[in-house]
């Protein structure tokens, strides 16, 4: 298992796209700042640009970096990251 996650984790890197099981299908994953990645799935899945794709963050400022959020109410973005 360790062998495939390396390999996956480099092909990402180098701007791939990978399948990854979940629970209840396959998904598409890659880098979301590789934009010819982005486009890729895109095109895979036959999708209109304008369609949004999930992303996986890290912590709140990473959300910043892929989304507006001035109109948010403060605060309300931690409240999804807090340790239960």
């Amino acid at each position: 298992m360790e062998d495939y996650a390396q390999e996956a984790v480099k092909a990402v890197k180098a701007g791939k796209v990978i399948v990854v099981p979940t629970d209840t299908l396959y998904g598409f994953a890659c880098d979301a700042c590789s934009m010819g990645a982005v486009h890729r799935i895109y095109e895979i899945k036959g999708r209109n640009y304008t369609s949004p794709l999930a992303i996986y963050v890290r912590d709140v400022e990473e959300i910043r970096r892929f989304a507006v959020t001035d109109h948010l109410p403060n605060g309300l973005l931690t409240l999804f990251f807090l340790d239960l």
